[in-house]
């Protein structure tokens, strides 16, 4: 995962796809849905909920209008996303705020459920946000997410640059840390693209999400090229590798 500084050039890219992320974020909003689900057939009413990585609040809305609550945090690095988050969660008495998620305090306050999609793979320290994360979970509390595994994006040359951890290796640091696993399952989707720079368009888009951090200088400047790829003709295809966990304190 990462581990050097997170420059604030990653808060940029996501914040210059404050106006294309909604419209782009299919294979997210697919991923955010499933995960949703699978909280409500388990637990349908939460007393207090809080949204890591909350982006423009697009998924947060749909968990807000699937489960019964009585408060609702979101936390976000990407100013412009939340300005949007703000407009969109208003009606449903959402806090919103500003912060990157690995330096909150979070020992003001104690959740029956945590959330987050798509969002843990920027942590600078993955390990130590899930202590902290358990450590705010009430008895019985439910921690969901998703996350991209190794694998993803296969098709690009990223090399020894890939860092995302496998599924079996975040199930031992969520052992580790206490977590009772409910369920956990992974998932591959596929998107298809006639061109590399529709392809990688999909994924400065959404803010360059699911790439290690060192490919990300390439992808939110200019230089966006054929290299990138293993193959040199079409069709030329981007594959999420997606885990989902659902754990109880």
């Amino acid at each position: 995962m990462i581990t050097i500084n997170r420059p604030n050039k990653i808060r940029d890219c996501f914040n210059k796809a404050s106006e294309t992320y909604d419209t782009n974020c299919q294979v997210q909003l697919r991923i955010a849905k499933s995960l949703i689900n699978q909280v409500k057939n388990y637990q349908l009413s939460f007393n207090k909920i809080f949204d890591l990585g909350c982006g423009t609040g697009i998924s947060t809305k749909i968990l807000a209008e699937t489960l019964e609550y009585e408060y609702l945090h979101a936390v976000d690095f990407a100013e412009r996303l939340l300005e949007i988050a703000r407009v969109r969660l208003a009606a449903y008495g959402a806090i919103v705020v500003e912060s990157d998620f690995d330096l909150l305090d979070y020992q003001t306050e104690a959740y029956d459920l945590i959330f987050s999609n798509m969002s843990f793979q920027w942590s600078l320290d993955l390990i130590a946000l899930i202590k902290k994360i358990h450590s705010i979970l009430l008895s019985d509390g439910i921690l969901a997410f998703s996350i991209p595994l190794s694998g993803t994006f296969y098709e690009l040359n990223l090399g020894h640059v890939n860092q995302l951890f496998t599924q079996d290796k975040i199930l031992d640091i969520l052992n580790e840390i206490g977590f009772t696993t409910i369920y956990h399952y992974s998932e591959s989707i596929t998107n298809v693209f006639d061109s590399v720079p529709l392809a990688l368009h999909s994924i400065k888009s959404i803010g360059a999400n699911c790439l290690p951090q060192s490919m990300n200088k390439t992808l939110c400047g200019k230089s966006i090229t054929e290299k990138f790829f293993k193959k040199n003709e079409p069709p030329y295809t981007l594959t999420y590798q997606i885990g989902y966990f659902f754990l109880k304190k």
